[in-house]
């Protein structure tokens, strides 16, 4: 489950929404979050988001059960395994490790905050030693 708490851990509310599953089929299982507060970029909003086993899901609404989780960055890595999920606070960015897909980083403030051009900054990446720690 995914749960948020206001109180210090007092008490706690189910956030998981939309992606409980429906009742008859269960939903992706959830693998990691992290949290982006976006007020340093004008934005009146946090952004939350969660790695699942079906993908990258993110809101700016909490709203108990009936909080609705948006797929993110299907185009890119679709409905990979996204086992880690790490945002920077200073800039912005998102990282997020997959199993088997590689890893991705990004910037979701464009899509949220305007159109903006993102810089194109793909290439080959090696860790040494491997596997790393």
């Amino acid at each position: 489950g995914l749960y948020r708490t206001t109180d210090g851990g007092q008490n706690w509310t189910p956030i998981e929404g939309n992606l409980l599953g429906n009742g008859q089929l269960p939903g992706p299982s959830l693998r990691s979050a992290a949290i982006l507060p976006l007020t340093q970029f004008g934005y009146p909003a946090t952004l939350y988001l969660v790695g699942t086993s079906a993908g990258l899901f993110s809101t700016v609404e909490l709203d108990g059960m009936n909080t609705v989780w948006e797929q993110e960055a299907y185009e890119t890595m679709g409905s990979a395994i996204a086992e880690m999920v790490v945002a920077r606070p200073s800039d912005g960015r998102v990282a997020v490790g997959t199993f088997g897909r590689s890893m991705f980083v990004g910037d979701p403030l464009p899509g949220i905050v305007g159109n903006q051009e993102v810089e194109d900054k793909a290439g080959d990446y090696s860790l040494f030693p491997n596997p790393a720690r």
